[in-house]
């Protein structure tokens, strides 16, 4: 059996919720966090047995809702320094009751931290987006998709305007992801965070 990370994942949340159980004894829990530990050690051998996969000629990103953990590992993983730039962290925030995954998020240590506001199912509300690279909304797609309110995707525009990160509109989303297209207030939004493309990719590119 292959271990993969989305997987250990899975199991490190099913050990987490059974030690709210409050029926377990001292012993009990002693095992499940040692159970725990484990995972997360396994976690980090998987890591390091890529790292030659994370050449820094690629640009990788990774996305989670599980925010507070991502925070942590990395902290963990790279003992409080700098997040190498060409892995970029972001976090899914769909409405305003997810807003502290933003907070997370700036708790790590990197210059490209991104926020997906796709699927957008709700306004968010005023939130400081200083410290973020790149921002990126859209609507639901697929069958039964819910609908995207129109000012909530402007409002989230005027806050990138005012705090200086780039803002990318994805799409209204729909039965299909193309259904409702890519304008937003007249005009199609495809900013994007040059500036925290390493400089050798940003040679590449250009040379």
């Amino acid at each position: 059996m292959t271990n993969k990370l989305a997987d250990l994942n899975d199991h490190l949340f099913a050990q987490l919720e059974r030690l709210r159980d409050e029926t377990l004894t001292p012993e009990q829990i002693a095992t499940e966090v040692k159970r725990a530990g484990a995972i997360v050690d396994l976690a980090d051998q998987i890591t390091e047995a890529s790292k030659l996969r994370l050449a820094d000629w690629h640009v990788y990103q990774v996305l989670t809702k599980r925010s507070s953990l991502m925070r942590n590992y990395i902290r963990s993983r790279y003992y409080g320094g700098r997040v190498p730039r060409h892995i970029w962290l972001g976090v899914s925030v769909e409405n305003a009751a997810h807003k502290s995954r933003i907070d997370h998020l700036k708790e790590t240590n990197s210059e490209a931290r991104f926020v997906s506001f796709e699927r957008l199912l709700g306004q968010i509300g005023d939130v400081d987006l200083k410290g973020i690279a790149w921002a990126i909304v859209g609507g639901e797609s697929g069958p039964g998709a819910r609908v995207m309110e129109g000012e909530w995707a402007t409002e989230l525009r005027l806050i990138c305007d005012r705090d200086g990160v780039a803002f990318f509109f994805k799409q209204w989303g729909g039965a299909r992801p193309k259904s409702g297209g890519r304008l937003l207030d007249g005009e199609e939004w495809n900013g994007f965070p040059t500036d925290i493309v390493p400089q050798a990719i940003r040679d590449a590119i250009t040379g």
